[in-house]
């Protein structure tokens, strides 16, 4: 069964009249001659912009996956490219390892997990107050493993190391635009979170 859109559908999700009228036939096209993951894909990279309506980028998911085998588990939104897969913190770490694929790095992080759990401590830049002394204690048994021992953190001092002026949060409200939240500007917010939880505590018969 092809799939279709119409002229009347785009204008309605979203689009100028003349742009609709453009995009109406290579939509189309690709919507019946690529696969759904591969044309999806391409609509997200090379069609899809920010600044379009939500309803938009939902009527175009809803039209490729119409005949999704549900078998397969959930339609994917996002797919990686290759290139973004490879700057990826896991690629990073497998190449560090030495290890070919995911199910390989998987089986490692089992049979190494102290190990595991020291090089990610590290590749994470967690900051401690007081540095652990081991990082898992299975004396105990192995259903009650005593993890970072001696250690003192907050782990406030780790989320915030990067440049004051650095994106930190990019998001965007439903019918909205998008709006961006600095690293300061989050520590800002993180700060007011945390001292009105202060004042939660505060009782004025404390007060000496």
């Amino acid at each position: 069964m092809a799939k279709q859109l119409s002229l009347e559908q785009l204008i309605i999700y979203g689009w100028e009249k003349d742009t609709a009228v453009a995009m109406l036939s290579p939509i189309n096209q690709l919507l019946n001659s690529l696969p759904a993951v591969e044309c999806w894909q391409y609509f997200s990279r090379k069609i899809l912009k920010p600044h379009h309506p939500f309803s938009l980028h939902q009527l175009l998911y809803r039209t490729i996956f119409a005949d999704w085998d549900s078998s397969q588990g959930e339609p994917p939104v996002w797919i990686p490219d290759r290139d973004r897969i490879q700057a990826t913190n896991i690629a990073a770490l497998m190449q560090e390892l030495n290890l070919a694929s995911y199910a390989e790095l998987h089986a490692w992080s089992i049979q190494n997990r102290a190990q595991f759990w020291d090089v990610m401590i590290k590749r994470l830049d967690i900051s401690f107050q007081a540095k652990y002394t081991q990082i898992v204690d299975l004396s105990r048994g192995i259903e009650s493993p005593q993890w970072l021992l001696g250690a003192r953190l907050n782990i406030v001092d780790s989320c915030f190391q990067a440049d004051r002026d650095d994106i930190a949060i990019i998001g965007q409200k439903q019918g909205g635009s998008l709006f961006t939240l600095s690293y300061g500007e989050l520590e800002l917010l993180t700060d007011r979170v945390a001292n009105s939880l202060l004042d939660l505590d505060y009782n004025p018969g404390d007060r000496i």
